[in-house]
């Protein structure tokens, strides 16, 4: 059952509802009918809760009972790399080197 799963998730992870349905750009009464199971959780949502918890989508569906993480580190690789870049880029000397590189 996902919907309770959804809620033990949610509950774990020291959220409430509406900041769930922040997450999901929904309003708080919409995802609780999610959690009640009165509504099926469509795959959007599935998606961006695995990102947002960084577990797997069969462990948010109930298919598996030991969470795996979607996300070795608990970041995307690509959100990790953006982020090296992003402090580098500021760098003189790493600018300096990148020049050197470039030519």
């Amino acid at each position: 059952m996902s919907h309770l799963r959804l809620k033990d998730i949610r509950e774990d992870s020291d959220k409430d509802q509406k900041e769930i349905a922040e997450v999901l750009n929904i309003s708080q009464q919409y995802y609780s009918r999610y959690e009640l199971g009165q509504v099926e959780l469509p795959i959007r949502h599935y998606k961006k809760l695995a990102e947002y918890y960084n577990v797997s989508i069969d462990y948010l569906a109930g298919l598996i009972d030991e969470p795996r993480p979607l996300y070795e580190g608990g970041t995307k690789p690509h959100s990790r790399k953006s982020e090296i870049i992003s402090a580098y880029s500021n760098n003189p000397t790493f600018k300096a080197i990148a020049d050197i590189l470039i030519k």
